[in-house]
């Protein structure tokens, strides 16, 4: 059982235009307008245990937000050096409030693992973090590093830089990620396309929606776990969201779709029996770029004037 109950609130990238570069006065306003509209949990990269994180957890804390730290993993990292940073971050920071810790981000992609994904080695990595971390907070709530989507079961790339996240679970699986001492199976259901309806994007019946095989394919997240021993565990949905088209940018949904898919998706989050925390990348766009998507997930615009998506987030977590 989970030490902690599940919560709704957003995660909030690393880089240009996100809370890693912001100074305090809009540090502060990131979090107390997120705090404001009903959020109470925030998720925060961690690199090391430095001050620079330890401002970030203590200006959210400060708002009234619990933390989620993701511990960063590279796939190039030992998994005896990743044992290592596992217990240093969550000895420094569970007597600082933090609860909630995730192993890595999206390791079934080359472009956030920085590496071929790797099961075998992935499932090393979970094991041995999951138990520093538990060695160092024995009621921490931990999770694993979140799956992204991509394609329907079975399918890869043909030159390694990508895996579909059941097929990676379930091959982490025999590699002895059932030996992990976890609360939480990381998920990113993740399924908008351009200028899609979030009907569309909730469905459960489609073989490549990140948001169907949570539950509703052949295997599915709920199968595989439930194969394993992990039936009792939950998902947490550790990012999840769509980026709206502006006037430049046109690869998204349009603002009226987004708030849709954020008033469904929470309200349909709400009834599955293993639902854990569901976080929305992201609280506020990165930036007005004409061809990148990642600046424009937020449900607030840059000037942070909201969004259709940020009424609909405060009623539907607020229901």
């Amino acid at each position: 059982m989970s030490p902690v109950g599940p919560e709704y609130g957003f995660s909030s990238g690393a880089g240009p235009g996100t809370v890693t570069t912001f100074g305090r006065s809009t540090l502060d306003r990131y979090f107390t307008t997120a705090r404001s509209i009903g959020a109470t949990v925030v998720r925060l990269d961690a690199w090391r245990a430095d001050r620079a994180l330890a401002r970030r957890v203590g200006r959210a804390q400060a708002a009234g937000l619990h933390v989620e730290v993701i511990i960063s993993l590279r796939g190039g990292t030992p998994p005896a050096k990743y044992e290592r940073t596992c217990r240093t971050i969550a000895a420094t920071y569970r007597p600082r409030g933090v609860m909630r810790f995730e192993m890595g981000n999206e390791p079934n992609l080359r472009t956030t693992y920085h590496a071929n994904p790797t099961p075998k080695l992935w499932a090393r990595q979970q094991l041995v973090c999951a138990r520093a971390i538990r060695s160092a907070a024995r009621d921490a709530h931990i999770v694993t590093g979140g799956l992204a989507g991509w394609g329907r079961y079975g399918s890869a790339a043909s030159d390694g830089s990508a895996i579909n996240p059941l097929t990676f679970l379930q091959r982490a699986y025999r590699a002895g990620l059932r030996k992990a001492p976890i609360d939480a199976i990381g998920w990113h259901p993740y399924s908008f396309r351009a200028n899609g309806s979030a009907s569309d994007m909730l469905s459960t019946e489609q073989a490549t929606s990140a948001w169907a095989q949570m539950a509703w394919t052949r295997p599915s997240v709920r199968s595989l776990m439930a194969a394993n021993g992990d039936a009792d565990l939950r998902i947490d949905a550790t990012e999840w969201g769509a980026p709206t088209n502006t006037t430049a940018f046109t690869a998204g949904v349009t603002e009226e779709e987004q708030a849709k898919l954020i008033a469904m998706g929470i309200a349909a989050w709400k009834t599955y029996p293993w639902h854990g925390d569901l976080l929305v990348y992201s609280w506020l766009d990165r930036g007005s770029s004409s061809t990148s998507r990642e600046d424009h997930f937020g449900l607030l615009r840059p000037d942070f004037s909201p969004k259709p998506g940020a009424a609909a987030f405060q009623t539907a977590v607020g229901s």
